[in-house]
């Protein structure tokens, strides 16, 4: 099962060069996407972010699309290219390096992340996101 669950966290992911900001922010694409992916979640799915020092719950896979508008509030562009995805059992740690590019910057800035994708009765139940690798190495029950 857990060769299953890395196979499912790989099918959810944009794939490397996706642009995130114009997908989160046509209501349209969100709508066509919420449904495309409502079988592969929960219905009562937590998706909560550790980053830059605040953490914030969602709930529900609606929940999950508002957390990644959140994210991306202050960003023209943003992609999300998977470095591994580790076997964790019933989760699956996503290394991930973003690159984002801010509102009147030419520069892009590249940020080492990852999350973790748990896994229940083929169903995400959770997608807990970090900016710090370590933390979710440790959180997913890695050494460091």
């Amino acid at each position: 099962m857990s060769q299953e669950n890395v196979e499912l966290v790989m099918l959810l992911q944009p794939g490397p060069g996706v642009d995130l900001v114009p997908r989160f922010r046509d209501e349209v694409e969100i709508q066509t996407t919420l449904a495309l992916a409502a079988e592969y979640f929960h219905p009562d799915v937590e998706t909560v972010h550790r980053m830059l020092g605040a953490e914030r719950t969602y709930v529900g896979i609606g929940g999950l699309f508002e957390s990644w508008r959140d994210w991306l509030v202050p960003w023209v562009s943003y992609r999300s290219d998977v470095v591994e995805a580790i076997d964790c059992g019933e989760r699956v740690l996503m290394i991930v390096d973003d690159y984002g590019r801010q509102a009147g910057s030419a520069v892009e800035v590249k940020s080492n992340n990852a999350a973790i994708w748990t896994i229940r009765d083929r169903l995400v139940v959770r997608a807990e996101f970090y900016v710090d690798r370590e933390r979710a190495r440790t959180d997913a029950g890695l050494a460091p």
